[in-house]
């Protein structure tokens, strides 16, 4: 599956609906401010670095490659529900 900036920003605001938060929210808890918050509304996937990408995936408790579009899976496998 391809990833691209829309899905991207779909999926990040999608996201943050279903946890009560925003996005501005998210990006000042991973220490990006300003300018860099507002970029990621606007342009999206090519402001950040993977490391950015994973931190807000871990704050939105969602999985990256949903996350990114390279699945349908929103939730995150964890231990105790069928996972070793």
């Amino acid at each position: 599956m391809p990833t691209n900036s829309s899905v991207f920003r779909e999926r990040f605001a999608e996201a943050c609906r279903i946890r009560g938060t925003t996005s501005d929210v998210v990006c000042r808890s991973i220490g990006m401010g300003g300018r860099r918050a507002l970029n990621v509304h606007l342009i999206g996937l090519h402001t950040l670095d993977l490391y950015r990408i994973c931190q807000i995936a871990d704050r939105l408790d969602v999985s990256l490659d949903w996350l990114l579009g390279r699945s349908d899976v929103m939730e995150i496998p964890r231990k105790g529900k069928g996972v070793a």
